[in-house]
């Protein structure tokens, strides 16, 4: 019983102790908050490649000016050639392909809303080709597809 009410009393005077301010009674400042951050004054929207297949995923980022600005943007999509949605957008960027369309991906500064940066892109079908008559053998019970300029082996036994 005395040991449990050691380690209790022990277990408050720390937190107690971490309650505690520094630096003389002043507040203390991480510098994280948004006043010592820089705000951007150009955002560009950067992917690998700008095309995105339906049922496929593309994640998108944004490189900003002056560097060591600010890189927190809200991400939205437009899709204003079609009347169906063509894809959707994450919080982080991740672009999901719903069907084919024009769209339009944009980042906003958090900091500075007026400052935003966008990038088109096109939701295609994903197109596929099989080779049956290949010139060089596949093993039995495999099947070869070729996608985006990459060859796909599948099966297997």
């Amino acid at each position: 019983m005395r040991y449990r009410f050691t380690c209790l009393m022990l277990v408050a005077l720390m937190a107690l102790a971490g309650c505690g301010q520094t630096g003389g009674g002043g507040s203390s400042s991480s510098g994280d908050d948004e006043d010592s951050l820089t705000s951007p004054t150009s955002i560009t929207v950067t992917v690998s490649t700008v095309n995105v297949f339906i049922g496929l995923t593309r994640q998108y980022s944004v490189t900003v000016s002056p560097d060591g600005a600010s890189t927190a943007v809200t991400w939205s999509i437009d899709d204003t050639d079609s009347a169906t949605i063509s894809a959707t957008i994450s919080t982080t960027g991740l672009v999901t392909g719903i069907s084919t369309g024009s769209v339009t991906v944009t980042a906003t500064s958090i900091l500075a809303p007026s400052v935003s940066g966008e990038i088109a892109a096109e939701v295609a079908s994903v197109q596929w080709t099989q080779y049956d008559d290949a010139t060089w053998s596949v093993r039995r019970g495999h099947s070869v597809l070729v996608h985006d300029d990459k060859m796909w082996v599948f099966g297997g036994g």
